[in-house]
């Protein structure tokens, strides 16, 4: 799906969810190579290793003609990521799998997003993704990004994923509170059917006593060619409560955006040893086929 049409060709030219256009075939996404470390935190060393990072999404099927045409109903999925580091542990492969849709992107097809180096863009014939940077100091315990499939099709599937080393139910605070602070990645569709690729920054407010959050976002951005944002403070997003059970590492709740007009589920975890950080995924709907939907991720901020 993308609005600058099927002559790009520059990974920087990237716009995510926006439309894509005519023809059919393309390739199968590669197969992910053989795991050989089990993520635990980015903070060891990367060097030459293989790492798979488990978690869940949600994602839709659409319909392209010159536009999006139509979007199916939201499916919760299990997640994975494959993400392969050479020696100079530069990541050089990264493979997702959500609900069994599988996208692929090898040396070549992968480089920082020029608007906000926290996050990498890869992009090949027939998909695209866009992920926390594992090297970026931000996270330690998760990842989170949005990926689609049908570029070279005129239909296909969007989604989000939430993967990381969640915390055991027992070891989230029981007590107290705390504030965490992180980003969004999404992909909004408009009325119209045409995509752009979403940043927004994060707070949350987390009550360990009665087990809710209270989330907000602020300075959400879009943009239709993935490099010139423009505000869209419609598109900030506030949650009523978000809830959890005692001893039970998983917060659900709806978002609404400010303007009013979008509205939908969100879904989470704490991840690391002692809940240092949280992410999850949403998806909102309008009307019609406008839709919002994305991942975040933030780390404690004040204990």
């Amino acid at each position: 799906m993308q609005t600058y049409g099927k002559a790009a060709t520059t990974i920087f030219a990237l716009t995510m969810l926006s439309a894509c256009g005519g023809g059919g075939g393309g390739t199968a996404a590669p197969s992910a190579p053989v795991v050989t470390t089990s993520f635990e935190t980015w903070r060891t060393d990367l060097a030459g290793k293989t790492i798979q990072v488990n978690g869940e999404g949600q994602q839709v099927a659409y319909t392209w003609a010159n536009k999006i045409t139509s979007v199916s109903a939201t499916t919760d999925t299990s997640a994975s990521g494959v993400f392969v580091f050479d020696a100079n542990s530069t990541l050089t492969g990264l493979y997702l799998n959500s609900g069994g849709t599988t996208t692929g992107f090898t040396t070549g097809q992968i480089a920082a997003l020029a608007a906000d180096a926290d996050f990498v863009v890869a992009e090949n014939f027939s998909s695209r993704a866009i992920v926390s940077n594992p090297k970026s100091l931000a996270w330690d315990y998760q990842s989170f990004g949005v990926w689609e499939t049908g570029l070279d099709s005129d239909r296909g599937s969007y989604g989000a994923v939430s993967l990381g080393a969640p915390t055991a139910g027992t070891a989230i605070p029981g007590s107290g509170t705390a504030t965490f602070t992180g980003k969004v990645v999404g992909s909004y569709v408009s009325t119209g059917g045409i995509g752009h690729t979403v940043l927004a920054d994060l707070d949350v407010l987390a009550d360990w006593s009665d087990q809710s959050l209270a989330l907000t976002t602020s300075n959400t951005r879009t943009s239709i060619d993935g490099t010139a944002f423009s505000l869209a403070s419609g598109l900030d997003m506030s949650s009523q409560t978000l809830t959890y059970s005692a001893g039970t590492n998983a917060f659900t709740g709806t978002l609404t955006t400010s303007n009013g007009q979008l509205s939908g589920d969100t879904n989470g975890k704490f991840y690391g040893p002692g809940a240092e950080e949280l992410g999850g995924t949403f998806f909102l709907r309008g009307s019609g086929v406008e839709t919002y939907s994305g991942a975040y991720g933030a780390r404690i901020t004040t204990p």
